[in-house]
């Protein structure tokens, strides 16, 4: 009897036939229904700058990438956060972007982050929202780079 050597490595599943998928579909639900989701499995972010553009895929969405975002040029990592970040959270549009201007004006609308984030404008008291965002996420998550 030879034993068929599987690479558990590769966590792709575009080789599965629809009964396999259905199957593993079928053992998702029974694992949602029975277990909390405790954590995900990303990388740990590199300490380093970041553009941009490089941070779109720090969403949550890109495979094993953490979740990062930026407040005043500064790049945070929040995969801690997933529930609030990450896909299906209550603001998961700040992950893989700066949140300067949608933290200052307390605004869950999407395009407060759309590039470029204008901070000029800001009030005194959107400034200080800002800053006490910035004073209270970053006793919660550790800083990995800044915006270049």
């Amino acid at each position: 009897m030879s034993l068929e050597v599987q690479d558990v490595d590769n966590s792709s599943i575009e080789d599965l036939s629809l009964s396999e998928l259905d199957a593993l579909s079928d053992w998702c639900m029974k694992f949602d229904t029975k277990y909390k989701v405790v954590g995900h499995l990303v990388e740990e972010p590199e300490q380093r700058d970041y553009t941009l553009e490089e941070l779109l895929e720090y969403d949550g969405t890109h495979g094993t990438k953490p979740l990062l975002l930026v407040m005043r040029g500064v790049v945070y990592h929040v995969t801690n956060g997933w529930s609030f970040y990450g896909p299906n959270g209550g603001y998961s549009f700040l992950a893989g972007h700066d949140a300067s201007r949608a933290l200052a004006k307390m605004s869950l609308e999407p395009a407060m982050v759309q590039q470029p984030v204008v901070l000029d404008d800001l009030s005194d008291t959107e400034n200080q929202t800002l800053n006490d965002w910035i004073a209270k996420l970053s006793l919660k998550y550790p800083v990995v780079g800044n915006v270049i």
